[in-house]
């Protein structure tokens, strides 16, 4: 089965359990994502490619431009750049 890619910003926002919550979205507006179109809820692990840059607003880190978002077998959630 062909794993399911997300593209848009890349919302990450810290839990209390150490996981993290993973919204992708068509824009970030204010700090805040805007058009949400994907949403991790628990993902153990986010690696992230090289090149890939952060801004920090309300709801945690974003991604200062667009990326492709896919989870591997593992749970684990992999940040690209497109």
């Amino acid at each position: 089965m062909p794993q399911r890619i997300e593209r848009g910003h890349a919302v990450l926002t810290p839990r209390q359990d150490g996981r993290t919550k993973v919204e992708v979205c068509a824009a970030v507006r204010d700090g805040e994502p805007d058009r949400v179109t994907a949403v991790f809820f628990a993902v153990p692990r986010v690696r992230v490619a090289p090149g890939i840059r952060f801004a920090s607003g309300a709801s945690g880190r974003y991604t200062r431009e667009a990326v492709e978002v896919r989870a591997d077998a593992a749970g684990v959630l992999h940040l690209t750049r497109i």
